[in-house]
């Protein structure tokens, strides 16, 4: 799987749950945006 079909958007207002989620998909690979 290329980066590109890796990327993920999170659109979280709850800027913990937001952080949490960032750090744990960048584990797996993933590049993250948050919104």
């Amino acid at each position: 799987m290329d980066s590109a079909s890796r990327t993920v958007l999170i659109v979280e207002d709850n800027e913990n749950l937001a952080y949490g989620l960032r750090n744990n998909l960048e584990i797996e690979g993933y590049a993250v945006a948050v919104a």
